[in-house]
């Protein structure tokens, strides 16, 4: 198993590039996002990999940080998402946002990965909601923030207010962040909803 790669860049090509490491070439593929950040780099990259085998052969993808290799690997243990699929999702947001749309059951942000259909996106929350942790969340992910989002208490109040919110088109995810922020208890939900509007606009 290789774990990640570091070396120069020696070229790149839309869905992949190749790292030379030890005087061997390494074809990496990557989302265009991160073929593009790795290649504006000068001198040594450190990309961490994960080695798929399939029928059509063995192959690298790559990422740019540690977090998003260990998310890979919990995505691609989701029925029905593959190797491919699960490199799209973290090509379309950051590690911090698809664990806050996991923890949060934010199917709308999740669905807008491409490759990733409604029903499979309430497969990955069903599958990995529970194994995102607050715990884990913060300790493997490092993303504190986190943790407000997912200890939003589920008082009348809140509960409405989010939903609400979710109503005028805002997903879930954002929706909790924006009334956990705001929420002071005793606060009605009319009060809340206008609180966590100015916050968003």
């Amino acid at each position: 198993m290789i774990e990640f790669i570091k070396g120069k860049i020696e070229y790149f090509e839309e869905s992949y590039f190749v790292i030379e490491c030890g005087g061997m070439g390494y074809r990496i593929n990557a989302g265009a996002g991160t073929i593009s950040r790795l290649a504006s780099q000068s001198g040594e990259v450190k990309v961490y990999t994960y080695m798929s085998v399939s029928d059509n052969g063995i192959s690298l993808v790559g990422f740019e940080k540690q977090q998003q290799l260990k998310l890979f690997y919990k995505l691609i243990n989701v029925s029905g998402i593959g190797p491919k699929v699960a490199m799209n999702i973290l090509e379309s947001m950051d590690v911090n946002k698809l664990v806050t749309a996991i923890a949060t059951g934010d199917i709308i942000t999740l669905s807008k990965a491409p490759g990733l259909g409604k029903k499979t996106a309430q497969r990955l929350v069903l599958e990995l909601k529970d194994k995102l942790t607050t715990e884990e969340i913060t300790q493997t992910f490092g993303t504190s923030e986190i943790t407000e989002i997912v200890n939003v208490a589920e008082s009348g109040a809140k509960t409405d207010a989010v939903e609400a919110l979710e109503s005028l088109g805002y997903s879930r995810s954002e929706a909790l962040k924006a009334v956990g922020s705001v929420y002071k208890e005793g606060d009605s939900v009319e009060k809340l909803i206008k609180a966590a509007l100015r916050k968003m606009i």
